[in-house]
């Protein structure tokens, strides 16, 4: 049963989450997130001035695996 609440909580995230939304997920203060991808606890691509988190990252900095296919 938790394999499968896991597997939802993995599908609902999408792809790359902005910073904010990042945060939100985290429960973390928006400065603090942006704290973490600048020193590279929280992996982060930059495209432009957009700072994008991928999904892979909030699991990987949570140390929980990312199972599911993009």
């Amino acid at each position: 049963m938790d394999e499968t609440k896991n597997n939802k909580t993995h599908e609902a995230l999408p792809l790359v989450l902005t910073v904010p939304e990042a945060a939100k997920k985290l429960r973390i203060g928006l400065g603090r997130c942006y704290e973490l991808t600048r020193c590279g606890q929280l992996r982060s691509i930059k495209i432009g001035k957009r700072i994008l988190v991928p999904r892979a990252a909030i699991f990987e900095f949570l140390g929980m695996p990312d199972e599911t296919p993009a």
